[in-house]
């Protein structure tokens, strides 16, 4: 056999559910498809709410940190006011 499409190196690896006729496939080939399938919502959906606790953890930092950051402004306002009600003393 000197065809080069019948040589192992010109096999492209293809995903099993390429391979697997839809019409052959038994009960228990389409049932772990759908669990792997299921596996991969399930890790995709962790991930999600993961992200999403990440960045709702990040923005309450810096809201805090930006409500900190007015009330020393406040602070140091009222400060400068009273200062200057009193006439500098």
């Amino acid at each position: 056999m000197s065809d080069e499409t019948n040589s192992v190196d010109g096999i492209e690896p293809s995903p099993y559910r390429d391979r697997v006729d839809p019409k052959v496939a038994d009960q228990t080939t389409s049932s772990s498809a759908q669990s792997l399938n299921l596996d991969g919502l399930r890790d995709l959906s962790a991930l999600s709410k993961l992200q999403v606790r990440e960045f709702t953890h990040t923005g309450a930092t810096q809201m805090q940190a930006t409500s900190n950051a007015m009330t020393q402004m406040a602070a140091a306002g009222a400060k400068a006011v009273n200062y200057i009600m009193d006439g500098g003393k």
